[in-house]
């Protein structure tokens, strides 16, 4: 809920704050006998601008933050015609509103795509023209001159804020390239540590225990019968040990664009070899998601699930992966021992979900699940979406 109300104020704050300007604006206009319309009505008018921004608001907060792409123009569209109308009443050509026609320009061109800014320009420029034609008169030099000049610098404006928005992708991709390999490293020499400190030791001991044994087969078979007894499940658990830290090399379905596939294949080879039994519930459309936030997400589920089979003496789990808004939520549920009864260093692991989660603007938390067992939640950003989703 927090997280939700700090997005939708970060996102939507300029546009409360013109619609305070124009509240304030108003009054001045009259005085200035610049409304053609009783103060009364263009107040009206500012009361449907306040009804479409909340609209906004909520709409984004039910969301998650963001609206929609088809949800963004809709609410645009209709700023865009309440604008005009304001322009219009306020003295046309001579209004001092038609500045808020680089509010919504700038906010959106923020974010979108190129194609999407030039069609949003081009709104922009009908709306203004529509609201400043003088209707029944001839037209003027001075207006052409005026109109043509505001339109050049809604182009020029609209222009800078999507390069700074290229730039700006840019370093993003750049920083999520950085991070990626960063995670790579530590994961890369978290799993060497393991291979080490635990299946290195697990294979020494095997051979130690094999050379017993090999000098044990003439004189004492039976001895040695035995020692190869005890010996074949600890060469079983190295194998599943070894087989773990494969599956952690490379993250599900990471690069390939079907994360959610991957997620659902590789949950069903860990089911046969564990004996858990796994449900899964992916959405339908998979969202975008950067390499970095994708890296970080099928990590965590691996962690999540081999903690499972290690230490939460679970024989079911539940895997869900929602998409909510700009967010995709991947929640890992087990009926085992729960989190506070787990052995020590049974968390080692999610100190390194949490961190890999942050790292790509996302949260990571571990607690009680509600029935019985433990839960695992993480949230990782999807791809930016565009400024006509406000």
């Amino acid at each position: 809920m927090a997280d939700r109300l700090r997005l939708g104020w970060r996102v939507n704050r300029y546009l409360w704050l013109t619609l305070l300007f124009i509240a304030a604006y108003l009054p001045y206009a009259a005085a200035q006998g610049r409304l053609s319309i009783p103060l009364a009505a263009a107040y009206g008018l500012f009361a449907l601008g306040v009804a479409n921004g909340a609209l906004r608001t909520y709409s984004a907060w039910k969301l998650g933050g963001w609206n929609d792409e088809r949800r963004g123009w809709l609410f645009n569209l209709v700023d865009i015609g309440l604008i005009a109308l304001a322009v219009r009443v306020t003295g046309g050509v001579e209004s001092d509103l038609w500045l808020l026609y680089f509010v919504v320009l700038v906010s959106e061109a923020l974010y979108t795509r190129r194609r999407e800014t030039r069609l949003l320009l081009a709104a922009l420029a009908a709306s203004y023209l529509a609201a400043t034609w003088p209707y029944g008169r001839a037209l003027d030099a001075n207006y052409a001159l005026s109109a043509a000049a505001r339109v050049f610098f809604l182009y020029l404006v609209g222009e800078f804020a999507r390069q700074l928005t290229e730039i700006r992708e840019e370093r993003n991709r750049e920083l999520a390239l950085l991070r990626e390999q960063v995670a790579t490293g530590e994961e890369r020499a978290r799993i060497a540590r393991e291979v080490h400190d635990g299946l290195g030791h697990a294979l020494v001991a095997v051979i130690l225990r094999l050379e017993l044994c090999s000098r044990l087969i003439g004189r004492d078979p039976a001895q040695a019968e035995q020692i190869l007894g005890e010996e074949v499940p600890a060469l079983r658990a190295a194998w599943n040990q070894g087989r773990d830290l494969a599956f952690h090399l490379r993250p599900w379905g990471v690069g390939d664009g079907r994360l959610c596939e991957g997620i659902r294949s590789q949950i069903a080879r860990f089911a046969q070899r564990t004996g858990i039994v796994v449900e899964v519930e992916t959405p339908e459309d998979e969202p975008e998601l950067a390499p970095a936030a994708a890296m970080a997400l099928a990590g965590a589920v691996q962690e999540a699930l081999t903690n499972v089979a290690r230490h939460s003496r679970a024989g079911h789990a539940w895997v869900r992966v929602e998409h909510r808004g700009d967010r995709l939520h991947v929640v890992v549920d087990d009926d085992g021992i729960g989190p506070l009864e787990r052995p020590a260093g049974a968390g080692e692991g999610l100190l390194g979900m949490d961190e890999r989660a942050r790292a790509v603007g996302g949260t990571f938390h571990f607690g009680p699940r509600p029935e019985a067992g433990a839960r695992v939640v993480v949230t990782v950003p999807t791809r930016s979406p565009s400024g006509a989703a406000h």
